[in-house]
């Protein structure tokens, strides 16, 4: 789709709704729930919502915010349960629960059981799971940890060292271990198996701009669930911004359409 028609049908779409409107969500559901439902498409996701001034808010050159951010993730998390890789999606707040909150390191007793919480949240088979991660409230980066390939991967559209994001890989490297260890409780893991990980950081395609950092974090997870190489597009940072924008909009418009209807274009 084009940019123009693109931006014509978002414009379309608010211009019938008042500020406070919901655009996107996901129905709460209760949090003790266990079933398989529950966990492999809703999880942290279930209650969240995105409104009109979220979207007008997301329309902006500045940093994206956690709404859209979030929405995007938990449309993948639902999409993922259908993938052959069993891939678990983290909340903008499981990430930060073991990395950083509101700028600050989570203090490392408390990301140790957060990360068990977290791991909770999927069941012992899940081979992968995928994530964004805040640097100082000013920068989205994202991350892979897999257990298949026993790898961790970061994905920073900037690039350049720095200590937030030397914390975050060794609580990358803490997660992928407890997983591990979680999983050797139910599989046939060997107790004595020692698993060297792998750490790489990836800054391919890199944004041109200072504000599109989240776009960029949301996209490489995107092609990377879908085996495609984010590294190979062509990306401008605001068309991105738009098409995201437009995705959220369309799939809250599919999923408030009657039963049968609208649901063609979120396949």
């Amino acid at each position: 789709m084009d940019v123009g028609t693109m931006a014509g049908t978002v414009r379309v779409d608010l211009s019938r709704r008042l500020i406070g409107d919901c655009v996107w969500s996901v129905a709460s559901v209760d949090r003790l729930s266990t079933s398989p439902e529950y966990k492999t498409t809703v999880g942290a996701f279930g209650g969240c919502s995105v409104n009109v001034q979220d979207i007008c808010l997301a329309g902006q050159r500045a940093f994206l915010s956690n709404a859209l951010v979030d929405a995007s993730l938990a449309e993948l998390r639902q999409r993922c349960a259908r993938e052959s890789v069993p891939t678990g999606v983290l909340s903008c707040s499981q990430s930060a629960s073991f990395t950083s909150i509101a700028g600050a390191d989570v203090p490392l007793p408390r990301a140790l059981t957060s990360i068990m919480e977290v791991l909770d949240t999927w069941g012992p088979s899940t081979d992968r799971y995928v994530m964004l991660v805040n640097i100082g409230n000013t920068h989205w980066v994202s991350a892979c940890v897999s257990l298949r390939t026993r790898s961790v991967t970061m994905y920073d559209s900037i690039g350049g060292p720095s200590p937030t994001k030397s914390l975050i890989v060794s609580r990358l490297l803490l997660f992928a271990r407890q997983a591990t260890l979680r999983r050797r409780v139910t599989s046939s893991f060997s107790a004595a198996e020692e698993v060297e990980w792998k750490v790489d950081e990836v800054n391919q395609p890199s944004q041109q701009d200072g504000y599109n950092c989240g776009l960029f974090a949301v996209g490489y997870i995107w092609c990377l669930v879908y085996g495609q190489d984010f590294g190979s597009l062509r990306i401008v940072g605001d068309h991105l911004r738009l098409s995201l924008i437009h995705f959220i909009v369309q799939c809250g418009s599919a999923r408030a359409a009657p039963p049968g209807r609208g649901q063609g274009s979120l396949r």
